[in-house]
């Protein structure tokens, strides 16, 4: 039985053997010409091409006991397959036909766990190097019984959607150098080669976002393939780029910033994988972009399915800040705001969480900070005006803004929390200060000694857990006074006279740039409206 090389089960090997005796027995066949009978139709198939009936029969019944739909479908399309895998369009010898569709089993169990055919190709290459596995052969295959990979439009744009929320909630208001970075340190956890950097650098550049817009929506496209299938993201016509749903995705690209024509068409047509010979093939004003797109998917490609589907996410938000930063009009805010418009919007962070993605709340520290630490009395600011989610430790910074005073050998970090402070999140924060103060206690030996420098870390939330208070801690040899507040007493520090200046400075200057998403100078808009 396994001479004839039929995609059977493991499992149901036995089974297929007693059943093969079974039926050689009812057509007058003695068990011990079974061999010799095989080997005659076989050959007879391979001379003539056509199997007998009585082999057709007997081969649909053994492979049917897989027991699965899709083996069904098999075990009724086998003798097609083989022959059109010797036809033309695949030119297979009659023996490697018999190779390939041995694998199907696999084949059927791989498609199952979302692995497209080129992914599967690339498998079963490393598995078997007798058969030309290619996108195409296990393609024709996952056809005839029905597990063609096909993108539900539905889906795809529902993912289009969320990722729009997504980029404004990860990136909130990190302008364009900030929101690469954070991508970069992604891919840097994933173990990406060293040209990842400087690839989104290049397809991104930050005085032109759209120098390779075209570039950009391929990228994009790859990547949400990948959140649904396991596939050879190099690969840029598994999923017909060339179809409806490649064009209306293309069409929700605003007008302003998209490029002419289906990039698929325009930049790869008749090449079925990016491959460096196909950046070498672009025009030289193209080719660093085509090189930085290349080197991009070729990183993915090498990745896991988890990782590859992680970073995935993480590039098409990136390219939605893209999108957001070239096309979108700000909404305009009053500006300056008046002492009532302050009013209101101090009342609105006292009752409760903003939805501003903690903008607004970061904003309003920076603004109370920077008044309760002035330059003149000797106070040097570290972090105010830095994207809500800059991290802490690249930027050498002991919250979300600090203030160091040399003289008094004393710094003060506040760290704004929109919503309820927990202790776990307390003692989050707690932990990452050990790197950080590795590198502030090297800045404090230059200045003097870096022995009886005090830091003090003030949290602000709009309510706190019952197990949060107060407490003195000691970490690497430094001490840490955590001090935990509210915003209603947090603002209450100083009078909307005192205030008015520092928060047209520090919150509505910054908001109103593009970097922020006019979602949130809506929600802002929105909460001067509710508050009065």
């Amino acid at each position: 039985i396994r001479t004839l090389l039929l995609p059977i089960s493991e499992r149901c090997e036995a089974e297929a053997v007693e059943l093969a005796k079974e039926l050689c027995n009812q057509n007058g066949i003695a068990p011990i010409e079974i061999d010799l009978f095989f080997r005659k139709e076989v050959s007879t198939w391979k001379e003539s091409g056509k199997p007998s009936r009585l082999l057709k029969n007997i081969v649909n019944q053994l492979i049917r006991i897989n027991g699965s739909e899709a083996d069904l479908l098999l075990a009724s399309n086998y003798f097609e397959l083989h022959l059109a895998y010797q036809g033309n369009d695949f030119l297979m010898t009659f023996e490697q036909a018999s190779a390939f569709l041995s694998h199907a089993e696999l084949i059927i169990t791989l498609a199952k766990n979302n692995l497209s055919a080129s992914q599967i190709a690339n498998l079963l290459s490393m598995r078997d190097t007798r058969v030309p596995f290619t996108r195409q052969t296990v393609d024709k295959l996952l056809g005839r019984v029905r597990l063609s990979e096909k993108l539900n439009s539905d889906k795809f744009f529902e993912l289009y959607d969320q990722d729009i929320q997504a980029s404004q909630v990860f990136f909130a208001d990190a302008n364009i150098a900030e929101c690469k970075e954070i991508v970069a340190e992604i891919g840097d956890r994933f173990g990406v080669d060293l040209n990842w950097r400087r690839s989104i650098d290049i397809l991104i550049p930050d005085e032109n976002l759209i120098a390779f817009v075209p570039y950009l929506q391929i990228l994009h496209f790859q990547c949400s393939i990948s959140e649904f299938q396991d596939f050879i993201i190099t690969d840029m016509y598994e999923f017909n780029p060339r179809g409806i749903l490649t064009n209306e995705f293309l069409n929700r690209y605003p007008q302003a910033i998209c490029g002419a024509g289906n990039p698929f068409l325009n930049n790869a047509k008749s090449v079925e994988r990016l491959t460096p010979s196909w950046v070498r093939s672009k025009k030289p004003g193209e080719r660093p972009g085509a090189w930085a797109l290349f080197s991009i998917l070729d990183n993915l490609r090498s990745m896991g399915f988890s990782a590859r589907r992680e970073l995935c996410s993480w590039i098409r938000m990136l390219i939605h800040r893209v999108i957001l930063l070239a096309s979108e009009i700000p909404t305009a805010l009053p500006q300056p705001f008046t002492e009532d418009m302050l009013e209101h919007l101090l009342a609105s962070v006292k009752a409760g969480n903003t939805q501003t993605y903690g903008i607004v709340e970061q904003r309003i520290v920076d603004a109370i900070a920077n008044l309760r630490h002035p330059s003149a009395d000797g106070w040097k600011m570290r972090g105010c005006n830095d994207s809500v989610n800059a991290s802490n430790i690249s930027r050498k910074k002991l919250g979300d803004c600090d203030f160091q005073q040399l003289s008094s050998k004393r710094v003060v970090a506040y760290e704004a929390h929109g919503g309820h402070l927990t202790k776990l999140y307390l003692e989050d924060h707690l932990r990452t200060l050990t790197k950080v103060l590795k590198h502030r206690k090297a800045e404090w030996e230059t200045l003097t000694s870096r022995e009886d420098w005090e830091v003090e870390l003030i949290f602000v939330a709009h309510s706190l857990a019952e197990d949060v208070n107060d407490v003195n801690v000691e970490i690497d040899g430094t001490s840490i006074n955590v001090q935990v507040t509210t915003f209603e007493v947090f603002l209450s520090t100083y009078s909307n006279d005192e205030l008015i200046e520092p928060v047209n400075r520090d919150l509505i200057e910054r908001i109103s740039t593009a970097r922020i998403p006019n979602a949130v100078r809506e929600k802002i808009r929105t909460l001067l409206v509710l508050m009065t």
